[in-house]
């Protein structure tokens, strides 16, 4: 089975290509809901985060508060690190685990997307990883058209990505997706087809 990384910051058509690679009888294992589902259901997680954040971000039912959450470790880089340090080892060890099970399966690749991809040791092998990049204004347009963020929210979590692309280096290839999704669709084929061919993509 062939590993397909995405990387990049929030708004740049992570979700979106891996969606359009599942049609090509790929699996999606998106970190940013593994994430979440560890969130919700991991008690150890969940502990660590009362002790090391706040107890402040879950409501009196013991639900998590995501956009509390947010507010605070967006806007100190500190307790974002916290976060992350207790967080990304458990997302990495799920994502660890789907792929194993996918394999398993005989699926034929598997798409991994995650903001920090390029940055984030995970447990395995990437065959394929693509950086994705786009304007600014374009991943403000893209993360505030569904109405779950304010502007400024937006910007919280973009101004803590920026240093994502210091890191583009370590990719195989840099698609800049400010284009029509066909266009951007049709590179993405492109080095797949490759990959799925028995080459290296570099």
């Amino acid at each position: 089975m062939k590993i397909i990384g995405l990387a990049g910051e929030s708004g740049t058509g992570k979700s979106t290509i891996a969606a359009y690679l599942t049609t090509r009888g790929g699996a999606h294992v998106d970190a940013d809901i593994v994430g979440h589902d560890i969130l919700n259901l991991d008690a150890e997680v969940r502990d660590k985060i009362r002790e090391f954040i706040s107890a402040d971000v879950f409501d009196p039912d013991g639900r998590l508060d995501r956009r509390r959450l947010g507010a605070l470790v967006f806007n100190d880089t500190a307790m974002l690190q916290a976060l992350n340090d207790i967080l990304h080892p458990a997302i990495r060890k799920e994502c660890h685990r789907r792929v194993k099970e996918l394999e398993a399966s005989g699926c034929p690749f598997v798409v991994i997307d995650a903001a920090l991809l390029l940055t984030s040791r995970m447990p395995f092998e990437f065959d394929l990883m693509i950086a994705l990049e786009c304007g600014r204004e374009q991943q403000m347009e893209r993360l505030t058209s569904k109405g779950v963020r304010t502007r400024e929210e937006v910007s919280d979590r973009l101004r803590n990505q920026r240093h994502i692309k210091d890191s583009f280096d370590k990719a195989d290839v840099i698609i800049n997706t400010e284009r029509s999704k066909d266009e951007v669709f049709a590179e993405i084929d492109s080095y797949v087809d490759r990959l799925l061919e028995g080459g290296r993509v570099k």
